[in-house]
């Protein structure tokens, strides 16, 4: 049972992460704040 949290969390740590690195590269540091925003969004 804890697996499935911890694989759970881990993914979306990394969609967090991906939709960071995508805002940053095509908005630099304020592009990567609202995507993140969305990204956090997205995940609740």
């Amino acid at each position: 049972m804890l697996g499935n949290w911890f694989k759970t969390g881990l993914l979306m740590a990394a969609i967090m992460a991906l939709f960071g690195m995508v805002g940053a590269v095509l908005g630099g540091g304020q592009g990567m704040l609202l995507a993140l925003v969305f990204g956090l969004g997205v995940n609740l």
